[in-house]
């Protein structure tokens, strides 16, 4: 469910569908990463600053992953 949320920001904020497809690959696979290391909880965040999308996820215990998608 969380990439189809993702899609849908990534596709309103107007990034293209080849980086859409690429962000949301990037963040299911760090999404997996965590839960193949035992971190089961986690946050994530959209933010839009300064013409870019940036996604976020926070996971328990520290560990955060990042990536930033330009829109437009």
């Amino acid at each position: 469910m969380l990439g189809e949320v993702a899609a849908c920001v990534l596709g309103r904020v107007g990034c293209g569908e080849d980086v859409s497809r690429e962000a949301v690959g990037h963040l299911m696979g760090a999404l997996a990463e965590g839960v193949r290391e035992g971190l089961r909880q986690c946050e994530v965040q959209f933010v839009v600053r300064g013409g870019d999308l940036q996604i976020a996820v926070a996971f328990a215990g520290g560990r955060e992953w990042r990536t930033t998608c330009p829109i437009g």
